[in-house]
């Protein structure tokens, strides 16, 4: 199976007779280093319906073009196209309209650098000229795809370096022939996350970083010299501003200082590179020149170590001659001096040579001999114990030489920018001029996946085995599969999701590549060839109002679909609003909601479509704001169809009806099973329903609060069933169920999709073996303490998805603080997309439920008897409801920034509580009066299950407690 290629270059063929689609001659990147060039089709039907234009899409390549179908230059109504750089313009007919564009998305970087642990890559890309010159830094996460706001600064910054795993270091280039002069931008130090300037220093030549504390080391002028004189070269080292604990700046720090070498005897200083750990640095050191026009010579390397002090403690001179008479360094043009990552080994390049050295004895370990050509020039290179990596800008390509054996192996990257090693890996990286980046293993050279950077903070993470990771939707056109047998037609991105979308791939690939366990991380992959292809095709028919002023009726239409002998079928037609799923049909089982073929096969009549018609709720109180409704239906290997085109709907502004706020609260202290007693789970439940009191634009708040505690028992499966239906506003008397049981229902009812909902569970959960999970509600069983719970008796996270189901909020919150709970969304191998699969993770997927779970799936949730809460309400309360979430404004936060914020900070303050805990033991107690304990539990870490791609509309009150 050919892998999905990403889109370099288009020529256009013509149109279809149809007018759907334009048939486009194409160059692709497929992740292996060259443009290919291949067949593709686009379409471009979004023009009849009047919605934006999608990205262009990228076909997989397959092996020369057949004769295409009959072709036109105009299409039906008219529309022709024309070449614009490396876009397609597609003119408008004679309806009129706007030209459509279909845009190249790759764009250009100058410098770039992965970080490293190789999770963050950063580039830039300079603009402009004179006084007007602009750099803009990119920073984005190779796992995630989150791209980083991006950073503008005046000036050129050429060359970007990770100083750690958070910041970066912009050096202006070309660099200074002095600072003296000071029209060169200072050197500025970056957090990569925010863009914000962290430190700056005076740009001297040959900056590099010392360690990655900031420290700095560079060639200055010993003095600044009168107009006609030259000053002598000196070291210069600059550390860090430090800070107290008040953080307010100390003296005497953050300035260049010199930095005492006896032994350079009145030599020039040529370049200067340091050992990334800070611990030395090597200076290529030339005779004397009259002016600095004349060309150096007579070249002699320095070492110098340094201490913890960042003073010399060592020095020595390289030797000038190798054994070989041909290997001199005396002469030549020198184009290449620095430390490997390893901090063991000096490169030095010099004319159409390399020479390795290593950095602790000074030894010459390695020389290439005449370079071949294009490789003589360089504009990166890099090297450790074992292997030296040379490449350039204008190659295509870098070459890696085994120091061992000397033997060179040539690795393809096209539009090569950099590459490098990684630290402590058998990893190689490369980055090319368009963000695109990738990686090798460095024992077979082999390429072990590419990274595509797509406009927009888009990326597409693709393995060799075709596999592949995106932040792309399941219908986007940017990336689409195209297969040999088919070539004048793409496949959908979602045509491949169930088998080959993995999310995480690229640290999970890396790992397990170096561990040599893929087999067993990633499942076999289903033949190609065995699959059905053929999508049912979906279209709304009509959207109008329905029986009532809230809701509308919305006609689905299904198409059957035959392609090579091949039968679509069609399970499972849904509906969505607003890209949310709001109905389906048939309607799914409560318990045990798994793909039952019987029951999903939708039957079509004899012109092969099948036809339904969903009356779905409205919200009502956003004036002017249309509504768009879209569908799509599964094959009958439940393989997602392309979604229908959107048709929108105005809904009627009724402003007699206010938008509400529901927050469920449940916790369990007291358990019918013995030995399960909780502490503050009841406490956390009422503790969240007073936090979430006020929300602002819901003027009218409904809390619900079922507890056992001892005094009360408002927790049993029954009661919490009937919290949920109550919600959901399923049929049934379940106010009065509640009512009956001594809960007040005080307004808490059926939500609308002009509503939010919170629901928080506080208490025990469960997963068994293969990752199940369950919540343990008051009343659960279990016969003896050696059989598992029954699980008729527990609310499993299939339950919860069943009763969430028919909830049709405008924003929905679910935050489980349990053991084990984030299984509850992972469960089954859930990957989110549109798969069409049962359990929560899917469901919270399809309607955007956002979930806050305590722990991850194999670890537990704990109670703080300081704070007397569970440490996850704890957190949420104090630090998210607290005014300490990012976004906090005027007493106000998003919702999902509480929920972010408290997954990201509950680890912290465990680690905080441990480290005071420690201090206060070492103390107070003398060594041997300290009595034995535990170990510590592991850091709780909470995880944020949040797929809707949005801000939460809801802002809560945020008081600093």
């Amino acid at each position: 199976m050919p892998p999905p290629a990403v889109l370099t270059r288009l020529q256009p063929l013509g149109f279809t007779a149809g007018g759907r689609q334009l048939l486009v001659s194409a160059a692709f990147d497929r992740g292996q280093g060259q443009d290919e060039s291949f067949c593709a089709s686009f379409t471009i039907d979004p023009l009849a319906t009047g919605d934006p234009a999608p990205p262009v899409a990228a076909a997989a390549p397959a092996t020369g073009c057949p004769a295409p179908p009959p072709l036109s230059q105009r299409d039906a109504t008219g529309r022709s196209w024309q070449i614009d750089g490396n876009d397609i313009v597609i003119l408008p007919g004679a309806g009129g309209g706007a030209p459509l564009r279909l845009a190249s998305p790759r764009q250009r970087y100058d410098s770039g650098s992965v970080s490293p642990d190789a999770q963050f890559v950063a580039q830039v890309a300079v603009s402009g000229s004179g006084d007007s010159v602009e750099t803009r830094v990119v920073a984005r996460s190779l796992r995630s795809g989150t791209v980083f706001p991006e950073a503008r600064f005046r000036g050129g910054y050429g060359r970007v370096q990770w100083l750690d795993d958070g910041r970066l270091l912009l050096i202006p280039w070309p660099e200074a022939d002095d600072f003296c002069v000071g029209t060169v931008p200072e050197t500025l130090i970056v957090d990569a996350a925010t863009g914000a300037i962290v430190d700056h220093a005076a740009t001297l030549r040959q900056l590099n970083p010392l360690g990655s504390d900031g420290t700095l080391v560079a060639i200055g002028p010993a003095a600044c010299p009168s107009p006609g004189t030259r000053a002598a070269d000196i070291v210069m080292i600059r550390r860090p501003p430090k800070v107290d604990q008040r953080w307010k700046m100390r003296d005497g720090t953050g300035v260049w200082l010199p930095l005492d070498l006896p032994t350079l005897a009145g030599r020039e200083i040529a370049r200067l590179t340091a050992r990334p750990d800070g611990s030395g640095i090597a200076l290529m050191t030339a005779a004397p020149r009259r002016t600095r026009d004349l060309p150096y010579s007579g070249w002699r390397i320095l070492l110098a170590g340094l201490d913890a002090r960042q003073q010399p403690v060592r020095t020595g001179l390289l030797p000038d001659r190798f054994d070989d008479p041909d290997n001199d360094l005396e002469q030549g043009n020198l184009w290449g001096f620095g430390i490997g990552r390893d901090g063991k080994v000096l490169v030095v390049g010099v004319e159409n040579h390399v020479f390795c050295f290593e950095t602790a004895t000074g030894k010459a370990i390695f020389h290439t001999g005449d370079l071949e050509y294009g490789f003589d020039s360089p504009s990166f290179y890099s090297a450790d114990r074992a292997a030296l990596m040379i490449g350039g800008a204008r190659l295509s390509k870098f070459v890696l030489y085994d120091l061992g054996n000397g033997k060179p192996a040539y690795i393809d990257a096209r539009g090569l920018q950099s590459a490098g090693v990684l630290p402590g890996r058998n990893l190689l990286w490369s980055l090319s001029r368009d963000g695109t980046a990738r990686f090798y293993d460095r024992r077979s050279r082999a390429r072990i996946l590419t990274s595509f950077r797509l406009p927009d903070g888009g990326y597409f993470t693709l393995d060799t085995t075709n596999r592949y990771d995106t932040n792309q939707g399941a219908d986007s056109a940017t990336v689409r599969w195209r297969l040999t047998d088919r070539p004048w037609e793409t496949l959908p991105p979602q045509m491949f999701m169930r088998d080959r979308y993995e999310p995480d791939l690229l640290p999970r690939r890396l790992d397990c590549t170096m561990a040599g366990t893929c087999d067993q991380v990633f499942r076999p992959l289903p033949l190609v060839a065995s699959l059905n292809r053929a999508l049912p095709q979906v279209r709304i028919v009509a959207a109008r109002p329905g029986p009532t002023p809230t809701t509308a009726r919305v006609d689905v239409e299904a198409r059957i679909i035959d392609v090579g002998g091949a039968t679509s079928g069609l399970h499972d037609l849904r509906l969505l609003r607003d890209n949310r799923l709001v109905a389906q049909w048939p309607l799914p089982r409560e318990r045990g909601d798994g793909s039952d073929d019987d029951r999903d096969r939708l039957r079509p009549d004899a012109q092969g479509i099948v036809r339904h018609s969903f009356v779905v709720p409205l919200p009502v109180t956003r004036a002017n704001a249309p509504v768009a409704f879209t569908a799509y239906g599964f094959n009958a290997d439940h393989r997602k169809g392309e979604t229908s085109d959107p048709v929108r709907l105005a809904p009627p502004f009724l402003a007699t009806r206010q938008r509400r706020a529901f927050v469920l609260t449940i916790g369990i202290d007291r358990y019918a099973i013995p030995g399960r007693t909780l502490d503050f789970a009841a406490a956390d439940a009422r503790a969240l329903a007073g936090a979430l009191a006020r929300i602002d634009g819901y003027p009218k708040v409904y809390p619900l609060t079922l507890v056992a505690d001892g005094t009360v028992n408002h927790a049993t499966r029954a009661l919490i069933r009937a919290a949920f239906a109550l919600l959901a506003g399923m049929p049934g008397d379940w106010a009065k169920q509640l009512q009956r049981a001594g809960v007040e229902t005080n307004g808490f009812g059926a939500a609308t999709p002009d509503d939010i909902v919170v629901i928080s569970w506080s208490g025990h959960g469960i997963a068994d073996a293969t990752g199940h999970f369950a919540l343990l509600p008051s009343d659960a069983r279990q016969a003896d303490a050696f059989t598992p719970p029954d699980p008729a008796s527990l609310v499993s996270a299939d339950d919860l998805a069943a009763w969430l189901r028919p909830l049709d909020a405008g924003e929905t919150a679910l935050i489980i603080d349990a053991c084990h709970s984030a299984a509850s969304v992972t469960a089954g191998g859930f990957k989110p997309g549109p798969m069409g699969d049962a359990g929560l993770g899917q469901l919270a997927f399809d309607k955007g439920i956002r979930v806050l779970a305590a722990t991850q799936a194999d670890d537990v949730a704990l109670e703080s008897r300081e704070q007397g809460l569970g440490l996850l309400t704890a957190t949420l309360i104090n630090e998210g409801l607290g005014g300490k979430a990012p976004g906090t404004s005027d007493g106000w936060v998003r919702l999902d920034a509480v929920l972010r914020h408290a997954a990201a900070r509950l680890p912290q303050l465990m680690a905080e509580q441990a480290a005071r805990a420690e201090q206060a033991a070492d103390a107070t107690w003398p060594p041997l009066l300290v009595a034995a304990s535990p170990q510590p539990p592991r850091p709780q870490v909470p995880a944020v299950f949040d797929f809707t791609g949005r801000s939460s509309p809801a802002w809560v009150s945020a008081v600093p407690q």
